[in-house]
C-alpha cells in the first residue's frame, strides 16, 4: 500500500533563518508523519524532493528525512533533478510522476508513504493504481499557511 500525503513544499525543508516562521507547522507535520509511520507500519518515506531542491532553497534540514532517520526507516528523494528532466519529451508533470513511481516501485507492495505537492495527489494516485498497486490519501495541504506567515512576519 502506498500512503499519500499532500503538502505545500515549504513544509518539507527548513534552515535556521526561516525556522521561526515554520516551527509549529514543521513540528505538527513531523508528528503527523511519525504517527502515520507507526500506525501503518511504514518501512520507507519517499518524496517529491531532491538534493538540488535542498540547495536551491538553502535548506539545511529535510523534514521527512529527519523523521525517517529518527524512526530508523528508509528515506528516498524521488524527484528528477534538472539534468534528468531534460529527458522529458512531453508532459513534464506526467514525466515526473512516472519517475517518482519508478523510484519507489521496488517497494510498492510494502507499506510506504509518499509525500508530494497536494496538486499531484489525484494524478499520482492514478499512476500508482494503473500499475496495479493500492493507494490511500492520508492528508492534504500541509504547510498551506506558511507563505502568509512569512509575508506578514508572523513567528511561531
Amino acid at each position: 500500500m502506498i500512503y499519500l500525503i499532500g503538502v505545500w513544499h515549504n513544509v518539507q525543508f527548513w534552515n535556521e533563518s526561516d525556522y521561526r516562521y515554520k516551527q509549529r507547522d514543521i513540528n505538527n507535520f513531523s508528528l503527523h508523519l511519525k504517527n502515520m509511520v507507526r500506525k501503518y507500519d511504514v518501512i520507507m518515506i519517499g518524496e517529491e524532493f531532491n538534493k538540488e531542491a535542498m540547495e536551491k532553497n538553502n535548506a539545511t534540514h529535510c523534514t521527512t528525512q529527519d523523521v525517517a532517520t529518527n524512526l530508523g526507516i528508509m528515506h528516498k528523494w524521488c524527484d528528477p533533478d534538472s539534468r534528468e528532466r531534460q529527458n522529458c519529451r512531453g508532459d513534464l508533470m506526467r514525466f515526473r510522476e512516472e519517475y517518482w513511481f519508478k523510484q519507489i516501485s521496488d517497494l510498492a507492495d510494502k507499506a510506504i508513504i509518499f509525500i508530494c505537492g497536494s496538486n499531484h495527489l489525484e494524478s499520482f494516485r492514478k499512476v500508482i493504481e494503473t500499475a496495479g498497486f493500492k493507494t490511500k490519501i492520508l492528508s492534504r495541504d500541509w504547510g498551506s499557511d506558511l507563505e502568509r506567515k512569512k509575508a506578514l512576519n508572523i513567528e511561531d
